[in-house]
């Protein structure tokens, strides 16, 4: 939500909100120049609705979707707190300004979420709404299909069925021809390092990043229990810089 209040204000400085925004690290700077993109696509009555939607987020106590949130993430936020903090979390802020002030503090690395409903990935932006088991099923299918086209059709009698299922896979469209150059598969698959029961939707989360947004990125992990989503927060950062040359094309992932 600190991102999108940036973006707001950096949008008003003209021509050099650029340059002030690129020297804000971290997540919230990448939040403010995702936000700013976003703001930069609209007509100007979606612009001005779009800016008083952010204002209002950014007055509440909790962030607008916080139940999406899975609670480990909810859990870990409020382990150093006072014991007040969950109260005011629970009450969504209460109605006295400690109350509401601890909730913001608890909540404060938090993004707005969507509203759950997607059954099926058309846009980058639908990923935000699948809910915590498909966004799971959809990440290890595209990190299967990963391994199979780095290990090649040679080395994929050895492993188990899901791999096997996805060399069928990605034999044929959307996936044939659509998975990027296959030494860029093999740099994907080898930099995760992870338990094998989470190596592969890291995987999957490294291919997709390129194509999701740094807020989308963060909504999928918070909707995941926290053990998986620091997993697929490390294929995100791992994947977020490579450019879409170098990944699977949105076709092939959609269609997993």
């Amino acid at each position: 939500m600190i991102g999108r209040v940036l973006a707001v204000a950096a949008r008003k400085l003209g021509g050099d909100r650029d340059g002030v925004l690129a020297r804000i690290a971290g997540p919230v700077g990448a939040e403010a120049r995702a936000a700013v993109a976003e703001l930069d696509k609209l007509d100007l009555g979606k612009l001005k609705l779009t800016r008083a939607e952010w204002a209002a987020q950014a007055r509440a106590p909790v962030p607008a979707g916080f139940r999406a949130i899975h609670p480990t993430w909810i859990e870990a936020a409020l382990a150093p707190l006072p014991r007040r903090a969950r109260a005011a979390v629970a009450a969504g802020g209460g109605t006295e300004p400690i109350d509401v002030w601890l909730a913001r503090w608890a909540t404060a690395s938090f993004v707005a979420m969507p509203p759950l409903g997607k059954v099926r990935v058309r846009t980058p932006d639908d990923v935000a709404g699948l809910d915590a088991d498909t966004l799971l099923v959809w990440l290890a299918r595209i990190g299967a299909d990963q391994l199979a086209y780095a290990l090649g059709s040679s080395a994929i009698g050895v492993f188990g069925p899901d791999l096997r299922e996805a060399a069928e896979r990605i034999r044929q469209p959307p996936r044939l021809g659509q998975l990027g150059p296959i030494r860029a598969a093999i740099e994907r698959c080898e930099a995760q390092r992870s338990d094998e029961q989470i190596r592969v939707v890291e995987i999957g989360a490294s291919a997709v990043a390129p194509h999701l947004s740094a807020i989308v990125r963060r909504q999928v992990v918070a909707r995941l229990p926290r053990a998986v989503g620091l997993g697929v927060a490390r294929g995100f950062a791992a994947g977020a810089a490579t450019g879409l040359d170098r990944s699977p094309t949105w076709m092939a992932l959609a269609g997993t």
